[in-house]
C-alpha cells in the first residue's frame, strides 16, 4: 500500500488494515494535517485485523493470570498478550478519534497522532516480550471490551 500523505489517510490505514505491520508502522515524517472539516467517520463494529487477531466475545475468554501465577513464564506471556491487545486497541481508537473528529483543533489532532505512535511502540514492546516467552499474538482470545465501550464516542471530550 502506498504511503499515506494526510493524517486522515494514515488513520484510516491504521484503523482498517488487516495487516498488523501496517497498523504498527509510524506515520511518514511529511504527513500533512488535513484542514478541519465537518462530518465524521462512522465507527465500524470492529477495527480491521488479520483473522487470528479479531477480538471475540467473552465466550472464549482467556483467564487473567493471578499474581501468584506470574512466576510461570507462560502465565506472564498470557498477561503480556492481554496487555498487547489493549495497546493495539488504543492504537485503533486513536486512529478512530482522528477520523471521527476532523474538525477538532489542530493541536488536539497532533496530540492524538503522537499518542497513536506511542501506543504503536507499546504494542511492539509487548509483542517482542511475548515472543521471548514463546507466545505469539493471537495464541489466546482477544477481547473487544475497550473497543465496545469507547468506539461510539461522540465528541473529542469523550
Amino acid at each position: 500500500m502506498a504511503d499515506p500523505t494526510t493524517v486522515s489517510e494514515f488513520a484510516e490505514r491504521v484503523l482498517m488494515s488487516h495487516s498488523l505491520e501496517e497498523k504498527l508502522t509510524h506515520a511518514p515524517k511529511a504527513l500533512i494535517l488535513d484542514p478541519p472539516r465537518r462530518g465524521g467517520f462512522a465507527s465500524p463494529d470492529l477495527p480491521g485485523r488479520p483473522d487470528h487477531l479479531r477480538p471475540q466475545t467473552n465466550d472464549g475468554k482467556s483467564s487473567f493470570p493471578s499474581a501468584d501465577q506470574l512466576h510461570d513464564e507462560e502465565q506472564r506471556a498470557v498477561l503480556l498478550h492481554f496487555f498487547a491487545n489493549h495497546e493495539l486497541l488504543a492504537v485503533e481508537l486513536m486512529a478512530l478519534a482522528l477520523l471521527k473528529f476532523p474538525d477538532a483543533p489542530d493541536s488536539f489532532r497532533r496530540g492524538v497522532l503522537r499518542t497513536l505512535q506511542e501506543e504503536q511502540n507499546h504494542t511492539r514492546w509487548y509483542l517482542q516480550r511475548m515472543k521471548e516467552c514463546g507466545v505469539n499474538f493471537g495464541d489466546y482470545n482477544l477481547s473487544p471490551m475497550i473497543w465496545s465501550h469507547i468506539s461510539d464516542m461522540e465528541s473529542p471530550l469523550d
